[in-house]
């Protein structure tokens, strides 16, 4: 492939990989990258002719006219980073049009730079871990062959005897040609790319970010989640069952022996299909910042959560969570972030724009069956609103719940009688078709007989409410997907689910959840392709994504630990184990390129060996050479010494042309040379004993 078109074609592909961690983020419009890449690949037919002033004024003009209506979108609240990835968008094309010689190379060189630089701010996929790699393997590329280019436009001079009269070669010749770049030489660069990524390494974990949220334009884009705002309409988790998009990652020492409920959003107030919360008064700070409470009874324990970045501020928990804690050498002063809403919701102030990890501690064992049997009927004073009911609810709901608990007494053997004749008598189901004349949970129970999860939390509800039991209706999650790779829980979208909680005298809400085993997600396992990939990404996640400097400490100490023998957090150790499997086989494999690579290092060291050893008619390359260069040196001391810049041929036209005695004799040699130096062909000895006897009379 001609030099020229290997640097052409590694500038593109340089440009298009800084593209496209800015086009997958979303951050770049559909018309506008397709209009990019129409005139990209248009350019690409389009070779450069010598700059005209005109020409080069009708760019700089659009160019300008461009940045003009960028900057008057920028003042109309326009986005900025947009803005600022369409003007280098706009320059890239201006550069790809006029791209004549080495400078302008190097303008496209700049601009990919600064296009990588906005990607990093706009993509944190694990996608980009493979454009960076690209990247840094085609800039290496890129700058070798610069630097040629620019060596050919720039220093390439024909010498000759007069200085005076050196003139430029044909630069044009040069960059067509074939023999400079081939795959050998494009194998052994890329091999300094892998010098350049680790220096990259090196310099990302000596100087991370600075703080929580510090760093230019580090937002993400955040999950929309149904289920988990202020108020939510009946339906909507059903719409969302079948989406497998991680929410939430829990490291674990091992898989939890039954599904867990991730308690989020609580709603009190039901008003025909609609369940809302009205978060009313101050809402406290959450006031356990130490270490959660620990070894506090059988049922607890201590686990770390990164969650993903959501359009709800809400903080999930497994059931019943009784502490939490953010930490302290990432925050220092900065006032706490959670806060306690009433309904035991724990919400951020803010939506978070970054994965927020946290550390909870929740009460898993469930209360003892004779503390909630013994609670009485009487509701306590104040939760009148855990009672209340639409004025216009069908009686057939209330006489139903009524004939469910006939003849029974306190809260558990009423909330028991309904929630089995729900689970027992109705079906689950996410096919749904809702009659706007009747209300949800009347249809529900006497015209559709089936539902999903919100279904059978509402109607638990709502039954046991018209018979004096305090609900309330909760939204979260409900099991996920173990990943055995990195041991950690992996909850879904799809695991959003809906149940009820029970208020008993003594022992305080409780859950309770009506719908059948079909409808509630359990702990499934993936293939470990799957479960390799995401591990990948909450590493990502964990170590680039969201390095700052208080990982940067954590590392060191961990590295510590680890060297002393001491146990890791099962997060820790579950990558630790990860790593031990993914890098056994890689390792296993870069031994044997090495001993590859040796051993052809030995075999043409013994060739070559061998080689030495030959008589010399059986290499009669090496005997042209030596009468080549000897002639040479007769030549020399007379006078007429070959350029550095010259080809043998060069330099024996030169001496024909100067009319030298032994022009005739300089071409014979250099024919004879040739076809032994570069054509293989072994001159006979005849012809090489008359050479040689021409070559000792001339010196």
């Amino acid at each position: 492939m001609k030099f020229s078109s290997v640097h052409k074609l590694t500038c593109y592909l340089m440009v298009l990989v800084t593209v496209a961690p800015i086009a997958l983020s979303g951050d770049l419009s559909v018309p506008a990258l397709v209009l990019f890449l129409a005139a990209a690949a248009a350019s690409w037919l389009v070779e450069p002719a010598p700059e005209r002033r005109r020409t080069t004024l009708l760019w700089t003009a659009a160019t300008v006219l461009f940045t003009l209506l960028l900057i008057v979108d920028g003042f109309r609240g326009g986005p900025i980073i947009s803005d600022l990835v369409y003007f280098l968008l706009a320059l890239v094309v201006n550069r790809l049009y006029s791209r004549r010689t080495s400078k302008e190379y190097l303008h496209l060189y700049v601009l990919s730079f600064l296009l990588l630089v906005i990607g990093t701010t706009v993509s944190t996929g694990l996608s980009f871990v493979v454009f960076f790699l690209l990247y840094i393997v085609l800039l290496v590329w890129s700058l070798i062959f610069h630097h040629l280019r620019r060596e050919m436009e720039e220093n390439y001079l024909l010498r000759h005897a007069d200085a005076t009269q050196s003139e430029r070669v044909e630069v044009g010749r040069v960059l067509s040609s074939r023999r400079i770049v081939g795959p050998p030489f494009l194998a052994g660069t890329a091999l300094a790319s892998l010098g350049v990524f680790f220096a990259a390494a090196v310099v990302f974990f000596l100087f991370p970010r600075l703080g929580f949220g510090l760093s230019f334009g580090q937002a993400r884009t955040r999950t929309v989640m149904a289920g988990f705002a202020d108020t939510v309409r009946l339906g909507q988790h059903g719409r969302i069952k079948n989406n497998p998009d991680v929410v939430m990652r829990v490291p674990l020492a091992t898989a939890p022996a039954s599904p867990l409920r991730w308690r989020g959003a609580a709603f009190a107030s039901y008003v025909r299909d609609e369940w809302s919360q009205r978060y009313y008064g101050s809402n406290r700070p959450w006031d356990t910042f130490g270490p959660p409470p620990r070894g506090d009874g059988a049922g607890r324990f201590t686990y770390d959560v990164f969650l993903e970045p959501l359009d709800s501020a809400v903080i999930f928990a497994a059931d019943r969570p009784v502490g939490f804690e953010l930490y302290p050498s990432r925050f220092g002063g900065v006032p706490p972030l959670l806060y306690l809403y009433p309904d035991d919701v724990v919400r951020t102030r803010d939506l978070r724009t970054a994965t927020f990890q946290y550390r909870a501690t929740s009460d898993l064992a469930p209360p003892p069956i004779a503390l909630l049997a013994s609670a009485g009927d009487a509701p306590p004073r104040g939760f009148e609103r855990y009672l209340a009911v639409p004025t216009d609810l069908p009686p057939a709901v209330a006489e139903l719940a009524r004939t469910i608990t006939r003849g029974l007494s306190g809260p558990y053997a009423k909330t028991r009688a309904v929630r089995d004749h729900l689970a027992r008598s109705y079906r689950y189901t996410l096919e749904l078709s809702h009659d706007e004349s009747l209300d949800p949970v009347y249809e529900f129970l006497f015209v559709r007989r089936a539902g999903h999860c919100e279904y059978f939390a509402s109607a638990l509800a709502i039954l046991l409410r018209t018979v004096g039991v305090p609900t309330r209706v909760v939204n979260g999650f409900y099991g996920g997907v173990w990943n055995d790779v990195g041991k950690f829980l992996a909850v879904r979208q799809g695991d959003a689910h809906s149940w009820a909680e029970v208020y008993f005298d003594g022992a305080g809400w409780v859950a309770f959840d009506a719908t059948p085993p079909a409808g509630q997600i359990v702990v499934v396992k993936t293939s470990w392709a799957q479960m390799a990939l995401d591990t990948a990404r909450l590493a990502w996640t964990r170590w680039v994504i969201e390095y700052d400097l208080a990982k940067q400490v954590d590392i060191v100490k961990r590295a510590a630990r680890w060297l002393g023998g001491k146990p890791l957090p099962p997060g820790v150790e579950g990558a630790r184990e990860a790593a031990k499997r993914l890098l056994r086989p890689l390792a296993i494999g870069v031994a044997a390129l090495v001993l590859m690579g040796l051993g052809l290092a030995l075999a043409r060291t013994a060739r070559v060996r061998v080689s030495a050893r030959a008589p010399a008619r059986a290499r009669p390359r090496d005997a042209v050479t030596r009468l080549y260069r000897a002639m040479l040196a007769a030549l020399a001391r007379g006078g007429f010494r070959k350029a550095d810049s010259q080809t043998p041929g060069e330099f024996a036209r030169a001496l024909r042309a100067q009319a030298h005695p032994a022009a005739e004799l300089a071409l014979r040699v250099t024919r004879v040379y040739y076809d032994a130096r570069f054509g293989g062909v072994a001159p006979e000895e005849s012809a090489m004993r008359s050479l040689a006897q021409d070559v000792r009379r001339l010196a």
